[in-house]
């Protein structure tokens, strides 16, 4: 049969018990394996109620009501049951047997009406369905659509009926008969009483005999009035409290890393992905949860919650447990909507063992079931977390044990066909089915607005992975097993593996500008304002600023400070230190004196570079030696000296970061990482071929900054932004616009106040590139780029550690934003706690290497 527990409706069963918990292999199990028979301490029983008019709906059976009211599509509250009967039936036994079984269940002729706004049930007398068949021709394509159509058809609970039922003859012997129920009168334990009495009914009405069912001593409608009682006279108050305590501190989200943004309103679409556990799985599963005293449905749940707590990154969530609700004996064999929703909290510690996580798992689901008679909807309304129509409250994850009910007639065989709508009222909800041959069954169903079908599959994979694990390693630290295969760990590697750089040995930033120099002597350079250098002009200052740097004592791993502002000037000068052997550390004139004393002395400066006339702090001055920046005039001629280019491991610049501790911390790059950086850049297409015009946006104190100047070492003109202009997006747009940059660095936010004004500066059929990067980009502004006319955008991700960029990629029309490839020569890990790979689509902590 189809599973009741699809759309995460159904309930797992378990035995009543009292204190002292004994070992329970199979708590939590089928009402045959485990009989419920014990009446709850200071419960009274349910009787029968006087039926002079309307009577309370159950406080469950309320919210499906004012629910239906609002106008919900209803598809996520109905319970559809299609089986293909092959073999001789008996069409009139068949619906004889039916309206047996709506006689005999008041629930089933229930409709509903509402007095000051509270909904009433109000019995009907026994009636007939009127059974028909129906031809059907058209094979199975036919036979979906009509499933779907009587499956689809709404239900109006103040007219009734509740329930519909559906006949086709395809063949000969050969019918199709579908059965769809209102959840408000039913559940997944009723639908096998159902099919059980349909199969007594049939067999006695085929032999002309009454069907021997056992007397029922009460109907829903004493049960929901029992309810009521009970709740006004305060029984339930001690589960209330349980409630409190069990969820207090509790996130009342699973915060489940979704493939595409939470819509406004849930929609209920949904999708379902099916997978199996071989026998031998099932059997290990089996034998460790008897060695833990555990059930089988305590060990699967234990190995979810490990499961939800990697892929969600959430150690302390809740998953919910639907059970029964059927202490009293009398509810046993009746029809209704009894089933309740347990929110059991799971606290998933990574430094225990499995079998620790299978106790605790133990220890909360019993818990939960031992306070299971307060209504799922009263502890919302008690517990009154943050309400939002995006998602359920407190519960959006459910995992089930279900049973699938069954029709015994005599000489037909009786055939489950799947006639569910698409839809979950859970963002993910799992159902396991033990199977005839020993093995497991899960039925995965999952919100198809958050999650795409790739996703779910792999999570599917996981949880069977993780399954034979923890039963093999049950005593191993939870933080250091694995997963998922060592196959998968390979595939999600090679995902994070920037390409092999095309040359092995890279020519470093100051033999490239040398090169250029040569090459293109009487190409622009730079462009400061109303300044404007060649690459030879520019090379005459480089020289004379090494000459300089080198005449003061600086050399290989010496650090100079440049005091000076984004400038043509300070340009020059990180050239001729570089030349000269030295590395250079960004100074800002903006900072204060303090600060600058810390940089200084932190790296271990001892030589300062200032603009001439420059008003440099007098404890800067006591600290280094300090120099005016040399320029070249027109005409000089001194013999330009043979400076050694650098070692790749040699120091190329020193800048500084926040630091986790609130202190800056200096990081050294090399020449080497600095190399391969800007080829990388090349080679992975980020730097367009051609000789461009980059903006220099950036402070030299921020890494971004190196990203610019840089450009200037393959041949580009850089074009110093001074501080009024990139500040004024109007005036910056105009800019960029007459200084034709193809190339301009920003972060987001920069980027977010200029688009509008650049759009209206620049000229059709230009395509500036855009390099974002420094901060998070937001999704709008992603799609603007995306979309925009004249903008070319890119994407950028790295850290300073890690010379700047380590991902890049084209700002283009997709969902979200996401950081892109991994240059060539780098790569990127996302690693758990174990420095594990973490599977796609699971946070983790990001690792660059290279």
């Amino acid at each position: 049969m189809t599973s009741a527990a699809r759309s995460g409706r159904a309930e797992c069963r378990g035995p009543a018990r009292t204190p002292p918990r004994p070992p329970l292999p199979s708590a939590l199990s089928r009402p045959k394996e485990s009989p419920v028979s014990e009446q709850r301490g200071n419960h009274s029983s349910p009787a029968p109620v006087e039926r002079d008019g309307p009577t309370p709906a159950s406080f469950s059976q309320a919210r499906l009501w004012f629910a239906d009211q609002m106008g919900r599509r209803g598809l996520e509250f109905v319970y559809p049951y299609a089986m293909r009967l092959s073999g001789p039936l008996d069409v009139t036994a068949l619906g004889a047997a039916l309206d047996t079984v709506v006689a005999r269940h008041e629930t089933l002729r229930t409709t509903f009406t509402a007095t000051d706004g509270e909904p009433l049930q109000v019995v009907g007398d026994p009636f007939s369905l009127g059974l028909t068949v129906t031809p059907l021709t058209g094979g199975e394509e036919a036979l979906l659509r009509v499933l779907k159509e009587a499956v689809e058809l709404p239900f109006d609970l103040v007219r009734g009926p509740v329930l519909r039922a559906r006949l086709w003859r395809m063949g000969p012997d050969e019918h199709v008969f579908l059965l769809v129920i209102h959840h408000i009168a039913t559940d997944g334990w009723s639908m096998e009483i159902v099919f059980r009495e349909i199969g007594v009914a049939y067999a006695a009405h085929t032999a002309g005999t009454v069907p021997d069912l056992p007397a029922l001593p009460v109907q829903f409608a004493d049960i929901a009035a029992w309810e009521r009682e009970r709740a006004a006279a305060g029984a339930f108050a001690e589960e209330l409290k349980f409630w409190r305590e069990a969820l207090n501190g509790c996130p009342h989200v699973v915060g489940l890393p979704l493939d595409r943004p939470r819509p406004a309103a849930q929609t209920f679409e949904g999708g379902l992905l099916s997978f199996d556990l071989p026998a031998g799985t099932a059997t290990a599963v089996e034998k460790l949860a008897k060695s833990c005293a555990a059930s089988t449905y305590m060990v699967l749940l234990a190995a979810f919650d490990l499961l939800l707590a990697r892929w969600s990154g959430q150690h302390d969530f809740v998953v919910g447990m639907p059970v029964a609700n059927r202490d009293a004996t009398a509810t046993e064999d009746l029809v209704g909507f009894f089933t309740n929703l347990l929110p059991v909290r799971a606290r998933v510690d990574l430094r225990r063992t499995f079998r620790e996580l299978i106790a605790a798992t133990r220890e909360a689901t019993l818990d939960a079931y031992d306070h299971q008679a307060l209504s799922f909807d009263r502890l919302v309304e008690e517990i009154a977390p943050e309400r939002t129509l995006a998602h359920n409250p407190l519960v959006q994850v459910a995992f089930n044990m279900e049973k699938e009910p069954a029709l015994a007639i005599d000489g037909v065989t009786a055939e489950p066909l799947d006639a569910q709508p698409d839809i979950t009222r859970y963002d993910i909800a799992v159902d396991y089915f033990v199977k005839s041959g020993g093995g497991l069954r899960f039925d995965v169903y999952y919100a198809s607005d958050l999650f795409e079908r790739r996703t779910v599959e792999a999570l599917a994979a996981r949880f069977a992975f993780l399954v034979q694990t923890v039963v093999a390693n049950p005593d191993t630290v939870l933080a250091s097993l694995p997963g998922q295969s060592t196959a998968h760990d390979a595939v999600v590697l090679e995902l994070g593996q920037g390409a092999s750089p095309r040359e092995a040995d890279v020519p470093s930033l100051p033999d490239r500008f040398r090169s250029v120099a040569a090459e293109r002597p009487g190409a622009t350079a730079v462009v400061d304002g109303e300044l404007s250098l060649t690459f030879a002009e520019l090379d005459r200052r480089v020289e004379d600023i090494a000459r300089s740097v080198a005449g003061a004592g600086a050399a290989a791993e010496s650090v100079v400070g440049l005091l000076l502002p984004r400038s043509a000037g300070l340009l020059a000068a990180i050239l001729g230190v570089q030349r000269a052997g030295a590395a250079y550390l960004p100074l800002d004139p903006r900072y204060p004196a303090e600060r600058l004393l810390h940089l200084v002395q932190d790296s271990g400066v001892s030589l300062v570079l200032a603009a001439e006339g420059a008003d440099v702090p007098e404890r800067i001055r006591e600290a280094a030696a300090v120099r005016a920046v040399a320029e070249s005039r027109d005409g000089d001629s001194a013999p330009p000296v043979v400076f050694a280019s650098p070692h790749p491991d040699q120091t190329a610049y020193v800048i500084h970061t926040s630091g986790s501790t609130g202190r800056s911390k200096g990081v050294q790059v090399t020449h080497g990482s600095l190399a391969r950086f800007l080829t990388g850049l090349e080679e992975a297409g980020a730097i367009r071929p051609g000789a461009g015009r980059v903006g220099w946006n950036a402070s030299p104190s921020f890494d971004a900054s190196v990203q610019q100047w840089a450009r200037i070492c393959r041949g580009d003109t850089v074009v110093i932004l001074p501080e009024d202009v990139r500040r004024a997006p109007e005036e910056l747009a105009r800019v960029v616009s007459g200084q034709r940059l193809t190339d301009l660095d920003m972060t987001p936010s920069h980027a977010e106040h200029l688009l509008d004004h650049l759009a209206a500066a620049l000229p059709a059929g230009t395509r500036l590139r855009i390099w974002t990067g420094g901060e998070q980009i937001p999704a709008p502004l992603w799609h603007r780029l995306a979309a925009h006319p004249v903008i070319d955008a890119v994407n950028v991700y790295g850290t300073t550690e890690t010379t700047v960029d380590t991902t890049w990629t084209p700002v283009g029309p997709t969902d979200a934003p996401f950081l892109g490839t991994t240059l060539p020569g780098q790569s990127v890990r996302i690693l758990d706690a174990a420095l594990h790979p973490v599977p796609r689509g699971t946070p983790g902590e990001l690792c660059i290497g290279g």
